[in-house]
């Protein structure tokens, strides 16, 4: 009985760690999915699903070094990339929408510069117009009081 010793611990399989990356990968896939479709979200969305692409790929070639299911890697992979096209959609429409709007702004501001330079010409001309006719009005009253 001194001379017992343990049984050897049976070896574990590094299965473990690929399947961990696959879930770790869908569930960034899933939470990236429904959050790349919200406005203005996507800075946050697209760190998730970044990862689930980086996570998907690590479970792949770790599950190919194994010979071992690639399931759930894929399909992280495969949301995470949706989420992020989805994203870069939204950031597109943004910049357009903002080159538009921005374009649209400095024709307004021209048209309005060119309206505000031929008003105020024609105001100096009335005006020029107006006091002179207001001098001889008051020349006139001041030689009639006398």
């Amino acid at each position: 009985m001194d001379n017992y010793t343990p049984p050897p611990l049976p070896q574990q399989k590094s299965g473990n760690n690929t399947q961990v990356l696959g879930i770790l990968s869908l569930v960034s896939g899933i939470i990236a999915l429904p959050a790349s479709f919200i406005p203005c979200f996507g800075m946050i969305a697209i760190i998730v699903s970044v990862a689930a692409i980086v996570l998907g790929i690590l479970t792949i070639s770790s599950a190919k070094k194994h010979s071992e299911s690639k399931g759930l890697g894929i399909a992280g992979l495969v949301l995470g990339a949706i989420s992020f096209a989805i994203i870069l959609l939204w950031g597109l429409l943004f910049a357009s929408v903002t080159t538009a709007a921005i374009k649209s702004i400095d024709e307004t501001q021209k048209e309005l510069e060119n309206m505000s330079n031929q008003d105020y010409e024609y105001y100096q001309e009335d005006e020029e117009d107006s006091l002179q006719g207001q001098e001889e009005t008051l020349f006139i009253e001041e030689q009639i009081a006398e």
